[in-house]
C-alpha cells in the first residue's frame, strides 16, 4: 500500500502497527525480528513513506488503558456514512460537527 494511497492515515498507520506487531509476536529471536523490522522499513520506503512515519509507526506499543471513564462514555451518537476523500475534507467534516456539539461516528467504506 502505497503512502499516497487514498486510505485513511491512520487507517495506514494501523495497519503498519499491526504488521510490526505480528513480526513481534511470530519471530522467536530478537534477531529475526530486527532483520523482518529492517526490511518492512525498506519496504515502506520504497512505496514512498517518509521517514518521520516509520519511526513514528517503531514507538513502543503499550497495551494500559485508563481505567476511568471518559466523559462521553454515555452518550449516544449519530453514526453517518461518508465516502472518504481525503483527511483534511475528513477532518473540517468532524470539526464541524464537534463545534456543534453533535456527537457523531462516521462510518467510511473503503474498498481495497
Amino acid at each position: 500500500m502505497h503512502y499516497k494511497s487514498t486510505l485513511p492515515t491512520k487507517m495506514k498507520f494501523d495497519i503498519i502497527r499491526n504488521e510490526r506487531r505480528r513480526i513481534s509476536e511470530r519471530c522467536n529471536e530478537d534477531d529475526k525480528a530486527v532483520v523482518h523490522n529492517y526490511k518492512f522499513n525498506k519496504t515502506l520506503s520504497a512505496n514512498g513513506y517518509p521517514s518521520w512515519f516509520i519511526n513514528k509507526t517503531q514507538r513502543r506499543i503499550t497495551n494500559d488503558r485508563t481505567t476511568q471513564p471518559r466523559e462521553n462514555n454515555n452518550q449516544e451518537f449519530f453514526y453517518m456514512r461518508l465516502p472518504f476523500i481525503n483527511d483534511k475534507i475528513n477532518w473540517m467534516i468532524k470539526k464541524i460537527f464537534r463545534e456543534e456539539d453533535i456527537p457523531v461516528r462516521f462510518i467510511t467504506k473503503i474498498s481495497l
